[in-house]
């Protein structure tokens, strides 16, 4: 029986610095999440870094996702440039010996600025080659226009996300969910990975979670008297 690979390309460059802890907890969460989902369980999971000092560095797998590593901050050391084009290429390239179908999610906080190999051109092909063989791709931007970004190497709005480093942990808790969502539909491709028929948007917390102003106390005078109105 084939199985279905998750294949995480997750951006370890500079700017990635100040959110590191928190894309380790949530990346960790993912992962665990995925372990303890009966729609997940049973995946396949690869996981990789990038940055322009290491180029595209595995970190996990290609295996059960059981077996998946947490990430450390002695593991996750953010530095250098973004050869996001590269990066993505080799991924896809890396996947390709995976039978079954592939899940590529690319989570990043930059724009391309460092690639040697591949173009734009080269990844929108290799990306619309993939997704007319049936895989699926996703793309998360940290502080950018996910919907934007992801189309500019062809990843369809609906399986877009964009957030804030204040919603990180928030952001791969929607990942996780409709990661689970597409196992229970036997891994079916879809155009609306987030199901919600457009790019997601947490790059500003919602007015029910921003905390609410208390009530100020009422001083005696405001009170009412009992005796009033009384006849």
């Amino acid at each position: 029986m084939t199985k279905t690979l998750v294949s995480l390309l997750l951006d370890m460059t500079g700017s990635m610095q100040a959110n590191k802890q928190a894309t380790i907890d949530a990346y960790n969460e993912y992962v665990g999440a995925l372990k303890i989902n009966p729609d997940t369980m049973d995946f396949l999971m690869s996981v990789s870094v990038f940055n322009s000092l290491v180029g595209r560095e595995r970190v996990a797998g290609p295996g059960p996702v059981a077996d998946a590593p947490l990430l450390s901050a002695e593991r996750y050391k953010p530095d250098g440039s973004t050869p996001l084009y590269d990066a993505i290429a080799d991924t896809i390239k890396e996947a390709e010996s995976n039978a079954g179908p592939v899940l590529v999610v690319v989570l990043t906080d930059g724009q391309e600025n460092a690639s040697q190999h591949h173009t734009k051109g080269d990844v929108n092909t290799l990306v619309a080659d993939k997704i007319q063989a049936g895989w699926q791709f996703v793309y998360l931007a940290c502080g950018l226009d996910a919907m934007v970004e992801g189309a500019a190497v062809g990843v369809p709005s609906g399986s877009t996300l964009s957030y804030s480093p204040s919603t990180t942990r928030q952001a791969m808790h929607h990942l996780a969910g409709a990661s689970a969502s597409y196992g229970r539909a036997g891994s079916a491709p879809t155009a609306d990975f987030f199901g919600g028929g457009n790019s997601v948007d947490l790059r500003n917390p919602s007015p029910a979670s921003a905390p609410q102003p208390k009530p100020k106390p009422r001083s005696m005078k405001d009170k009412p008297d009992p005796t009033s109105g009384a006849r």
